[in-house]
Parts: C-alpha cells; sequence; structure tokens
C-alpha cells in the first residue's frame, strides 16, 4: 500500500482505490466546536472506495449497504450529465460533493463508477462521513495524476463536511487524513494538530446503538442550549477544555484508571450538554458493571457509539459480550497509525 506525498502531477489512471480510518472521540466532542481541545484516534475500521472511468459520462455510485436515513441526495451534474445512485442516502451525499470538490481541485469529469464498501457502522459518530470523504478525495486526485498532502486532504475533507452538514470543526476529517492519535483544536479557522503516542497502549471497546440526531442535528441542539444559558454551558465547555489537558497527561503517564475516570466525567458533561440518550445511557453502565474503567459517548451523540476504556483484554472480552447480550452492537477497536492510503492504481 502506498502513502500520500506531497502534490504533484504523475500518470492519469484509469481505476484507483483508497481507504480511510474511521475515529473515536476519546475526550473533547462538542466542546470542540466552540475551540477547545480535543484527543481524537484513528481506529482500526476503514471505509474503501473505488473509482473506475467511465466512457459514457454518467456518474453510478454503489453503496451496497451503506445508506443512512435523514439525509437528502440532490444531483446537480453541469454538461447534461445524467446520474445513477443506487442504495442512496447520507453516504452518497458526501461521496458526491468529495467528487465536485475534487473535480474542481485536479480537474476532469465525474464520468465514474464508484464503488463504497465500509467495515463499520454507518452514522454512528465514528467518523464515517469523513472518511468517506477524505477517501474519496484522495482517490480522485490519484486518478487525476495527483497525491495531495494529509494536510491537504484533511482541509478538503472539512470543505466536504461543511458543505454537506453545514458546519464542521475538521477534527474528524483530520483524524482519518493523518491516522494515530492527535491532540486537536480549531480556532479562528485555523487547525491545530499535535500527534500523540499512547494510543497502542490502552484497550478500547465500542457499543453502538441507532442515532436519533445526524451530527449537524446535536450540534444544532447544543447551540441553543449555548444560546439560552450562555454563561453556565461557557463554564461546562471550559470544564471539558481542562479536562482534556489532564486527560493528555494522564494517557501519556499510562494512568489508565484516570483516563477511565476523566471519561466518566466528561461523559456526565456530554449528558448536561442534552446529547445523550436512554440507550446510550444503559450501554454505559452496562459497559461500567461489566469492568470498563471509563465509558462515554463519542462523537456527536443522540445515539450512535459509546466508546469504553479497559484495563485488559479479559475484560475488553466481557464489556462486549455485555453490551451485546444487552442487545446492542459492540466490538474491540485499536489504533489505526496509517490514516488516509491508496491501495491500488491502473
Amino acid at each position: 500500500m502506498e502513502t500520500l506525498k506531497a502534490i504533484g502531477v504523475g500518470v492519469i489512471h484509469v481505476r484507483v482505490s483508497a481507504s480511510a480510518p474511521g475515529k473515536i472521540t476519546l475526550f473533547g466532542e462538542h466542546a470542540v466546536v466552540y475551540g477547545k481541545p480535543a484527543i481524537v484516534m484513528a481506529i482500526n475500521r476503514r471505509i474503501r472506495v473505488e473509482l473506475s472511468r467511465r466512457n459514457d459520462g454518467r456518474l453510478v455510485i454503489d453503496l451496497p449497504d451503506i445508506s443512512v436515513k435523514g439525509v437528502r441526495l440532490t444531483v446537480n451534474l453541469a454538461g447534461g450529465s445524467s446520474m445513477e445512485a443506487l442504495d442512496s442516502g447520507s453516504a452518497a451525499s458526501y461521496a458526491l460533493q468529495a467528487l465536485k470538490l475534487a473535480s474542481e481541485k485536479f480537474g476532469g469529469d465525474l464520468g465514474l463508477d464508484v464503488k463504497i464498501e465500509s467495515s463499520m457502522p454507518v452514522g454512528a459518530g465514528l467518523g464515517t462521513s469523513a472518511a468517506l470523504s477524505v477517501a474519496t478525495l484522495a482517490a480522485y486526485a490519484a486518478l487525476q495524476g495527483f497525491e495531495p498532502t494529509r494536510e491537504a486532504l484533511a482541509k478538503m475533507g472539512r470543505e466536504v463536511e461543511v458543505a454537506v452538514q453545514g458546519s464542521s470543526s475538521g477534527m474528524d476529517a483530520a483524524a482519518v487524513a493523518y491516522g494515530g492519535a492527535i491532540l486537536y483544536r480549531h480556532v479562528k479557522g485555523d487547525a491545530q494538530i499535535e500527534r500523540l503516542s499512547f494510543g497502542e497502549r490502552i484497550i478500547l471497546a465500542v457499543g453502538y446503538t441507532e442515532r436519533v440526531l445526524p451530527t449537524s442535528e446535536s450540534v444544532k441542539l447544543v447551540s441553543k442550549i449555548f444560546s439560552k444559558h450562555n454563561s453556565t454551558v461557557i463554564r461546562v465547555l471550559d470544564a471539558i477544555g481542562e479536562l482534556v489537558l489532564e486527560a493528555r497527561r494522564a494517557l501519556e503517564t499510562d494512568d489508565i484508571k484516570g483516563v477511565g475516570e476523566l471519561m466518566n466525567i466528561n461523559h456526565g458533561l456530554l449528558y448536561a450538554l442534552g446529547v445523550s440518550t436512554p440507550r446510550v445511557e444503559q450501554i454505559v453502565q452496562v459497559a461500567r458493571g461489566a469492568g470498563a474503567l471509563g465509558s462515554k459517548l463519542t462523537g456527536g451523540g443522540m445515539g450512535g457509539s459509546v466508546v469504553c476504556i479497559c484495563p485488559d483484554n479479559n475484560t475488553l472480552e466481557s464489556v462486549v459480550s455485555a453490551i451485546r447480550i444487552a442487545g446492542y452492537t459492540a466490538f474491540g477497536v485499536t489504533e489505526d497509525r496509517y490514516g488516509v492510503m491508496l491501495e491500488g492504481k491502473s
């Protein structure tokens, strides 16, 4: 597999595949929208995108099982081209927007077959929209003979998310583009990214339930609370920001018990912001009862995923089993160090 290098023009290809990992937000979601730091880690679950040129000018997006409710796919291709979308939904919206942006940046037309596969649930707070956007951008750039830097792909990934969702901190796009674990802050339009090196030493489980609202709506929900109870919510966001920095110290000194305690506190603050649900709360409590040192919602909330930190692999198995017995999806995750990757060209 090839890593992405600096921008340069090379051979134009007929078929290219690329992939990008999902991510978990360990600390700081929602507060990151207000300029606070967050800790996010790429995980060993990926979305893969394969692009193949067509001769008839049509754009055909094939998403075998990646459709998500709640987002309408709108197509408006120039030049009289037509589009055929199979099982379209939220994922197709991100793919289409990424393709439009990539064609503007790198030239070419959108006469393409697009095949998308995912090894993680979509719309679960695991960064699938960012992974899809960044993988699509990387694949299209390579198809045209370009190899953008990770920084460029992260910035373009944020542009895609803003176009589809209306807003984005850029954290997810940075996480899936770079891989590994990062401390992320977005201040006055600039992304500040610092790589962290604890990911291989922590043992994590993820529990999942269907989401009530997409991330864009949960962000709006917090914004309304922020406007109504400004001074109180500012203190909550400040507390999350301070907690993130304390969590960084705990992670880098292998204070796993402390990490778990801070996860529990972070979850309580997110609950106070109104982004949890009864099913998320059940997963959180089941995980703690099965031995997790800490558990919290991860991502936008309102359903979606819960991340749980475990002291050892036996506890990991117990936590995953307990969440499944409770009726939810669960699996272990590890750090992905590679980020977005090109997987094949012809």
